[in-house]
C-alpha cells in the first residue's frame, strides 16, 4: 500500500483572498495620492509573497506506504515515522472537529515517570488544514496511526 496525500484548493483560495485585499492598498495609494512607484513596488512584494506562500503549500505531501508515514515539504526537508514506532497519535482540533488543524505524533521514549507512566517523545507533527478534508479523513482512519479520539 501507498498513497500520496497532496495540497487541496483550500489553502490558495484563502491565500489569493488575503492577498486580494492587501492589492487594495497600492490601488488606493494610485488613486487617493498619485503615488505610482510606491504603489508598484508594494504590489510586486505582494505578489511575490504571494507566490512563496503558494509554492511552498504546493510542495507539501505526506507519503503513507506499508510500513511508514513520511511528511515532506517543498524545502526538501522530510519527517519520517515507523508504524511499529508509533505509541499513540493526537490530532489537534480548533473549530472543525472533523478537520483537525495538525496530527502529532508520538513514540515510546524508553523513559518512565517516577509513578511509572510512559514518557512518550514527539517523532512527527503534520499540519493538516492544508490537505482535503477526505484525505485527513482517511489519514485518521489508518489503524497503524493508534489515533486518540
Amino acid at each position: 500500500m501507498q498513497r500520496i496525500v497532496k495540497p487541496g484548493p483550500r489553502p490558495i483560495i484563502a491565500f489569493s483572498v488575503m492577498f486580494g485585499l492587501l492589492l487594495c492598498l497600492p490601488i488606493s495609494l494610485v488613486v487617493f495620492r498619485g503615488m505610482w512607484l510606491d504603489a508598484a513596488q508594494m504590489t510586486a512584494g505582494i505578489l511575490v509573497v504571494y507566490g512563496v506562500l503558494c509554492f511552498m503549500v504546493s510542495g507539501s505531501r505526506i507519503n503513507v506506504t506499508a510500513d511508514s508515514i513520511e511528511c515532506q515539504s517543498r524545502l526538501g526537508f522530510k519527517q519520517v515515522a515507523c508504524f511499529r514506532d508509533i505509541k499513540v497519535s493526537k490530532p489537534q482540533v480548533l473549530a472543525e472537529p472533523d478537520h483537525p488543524v495538525a496530527l502529532d505524533i508520538y513514540a515510546d521514549s524508553g523513559k518512565r515517570t517516577e509513578e511509572g507512566e510512559i514518557i512518550l517523545r514527539r517523532l512527527l507533527s503534520i499540519r493538516l488544514k492544508i490537505y482535503r478534508q477526505a484525505d485527513v479523513a482517511w489519514l485518521l482512519s489508518l489503524p497503524d496511526l493508534k489515533v486518540e479520539r
